[in-house]
């Protein structure tokens, strides 16, 4: 089928994996001349931190959502939605989410339109019995499904969520790679400072690394109502390492921090498809990962381009930081594979990969 007009669909363009794919793919498909682009916000009012092409259109509700109100709200929002994509004729919707796509299916009930769903979190993470039961009887509706990794295809056909299954791995900016001499010594680690995330694992880790010439940069804040930085900054300071490690908060310019580092550390046990690592690798990082579900072990080849370390062996963990603290030559060597590795995962060649699949094509 020929594709000539699409609308990509999510709840909120802030600062976030989906938001950030979703903005890159949108902006890979409007450089096309045959097609026209359209980006559907419809979720609650939040600032935008993605910076959409000139040539997408972005549709919004004219109204807010009123929480004295919920239910009302909630039903504006779908109207608005199933408004939207009925006048607009698209020959595709792309939808992010995960019980945010049991409501853009709900929305498309009647309408004669295909619609392509993408669950970008955990394939093990719990959404709860009414959206699993709802998953399972609207997600084959949907003309395809695209799954983050491997493990995640393989749940979906495992719950029978759809008879054609693309794995579409979030996509990456090829940023020009900093010189060696450029990088300090700097052990980095990205993402929210949250439980999952682990990071007074690898704080204790890297004190116990006991190096007084390297440091470890945390970027990324307290997100989801937690509260651990300041616990963080606390055992730093019982470890005798506070002037070695450094929170630097959440940042927009993160590219800068992965070409002054010289190694990459990740230490989450719960991932859909880790960006930050995708994007460690592209900047010429080797990473060492625990080998969470999912996501790390269709990046990293262990050994490699980074090591994949059993969940919480924080023996091993140290053992292979230490290695690639004290070798430059094994950093280097990792460096131009961790570089090579992901040169699939480009914005061009994964957009391309999206619309083949969207017109018919069913790439393994």
């Amino acid at each position: 089928m020929q594709i000539r007009k699409i609308a990509c669909l999510i709840p909120y363009l802030q600062i976030g994996g989906s938001e950030r794919v979703i903005t890159l793919l949108a902006n890979e498909f409007a450089k096309r001349s045959d097609l026209e682009i359209h980006v559907i916000v419809y979720g609650r009012e939040a600032p935008s931190h993605n910076a959409l092409s000139e040539e997408v259109t972005v549709h919004r509700p004219g109204f807010k959502f009123d929480n004295r109100v919920r239910l009302l709200s909630t039903l504006r929002r779908l109207g608005f939605l199933r408004c939207t994509i009925k006048k607009g004729g698209y020959d595709a919707l792309l939808s992010f989410g995960n019980r945010w796509n049991n409501f853009v299916m709900v929305a498309c009930l009647g309408l004669n339109v295909r619609v392509f769903l993408s669950d970008r979190s955990s394939p093990e993470l719990d959404i709860g019995w009414l959206q699993t039961r709802l998953r399972r009887v609207l997600y084959p509706r949907a003309a395809g499904l695209f799954a983050q990794t491997a493990r995640a295809r393989d749940m979906a056909r495992s719950h029978g969520l759809n008879e054609r299954i693309c794995i579409l791995p979030n996509p990456v900016v090829m940023q020009q790679l900093a010189a060696e001499s450029e990088r300090q010594n700097v052990v980095l680690s990205v993402g929210r400072i949250i439980s999952t995330k682990n990071l007074d694992d690898l704080i204790t880790i890297f004190a116990s690394v006991n190096t007084n010439d390297w440091r470890l940069i945390i970027v990324g804040d307290d997100a989801q109502g937690q509260e651990h930085r300041s616990d963080l900054i606390s055992l730093a300071d019982r470890l005798g390492i506070s002037e070695q490690v450094e929170f630097v908060g959440e940042r927009s310019d993160v590219q800068s921090f992965y070409d002054r580092a010289k190694v990459f550390a990740f230490t989450s046990s719960s991932e859909g498809f880790p960006n930050v690592v995708a994007e460690a690798l592209a900047s010429g990082l080797p990473v060492i990962s625990y080998d969470c579900v999912a996501g790390p072990s269709d990046l990293i080849a262990s050994g490699e381009n980074g090591y994949l370390v059993e969940l919480f062996d924080a023996q091993a963990f140290r053992k292979h930081l230490g290695e690639l603290i004290v070798n430059g030559d094994k950093r280097i060597q990792m460096s131009i594979k961790a570089r090579e590795s992901v040169a699939r995962l480009s914005v061009e060649r994964v957009a391309s990969r999206v619309l083949d699949f969207m017109q018919g094509k069913d790439p393994a």
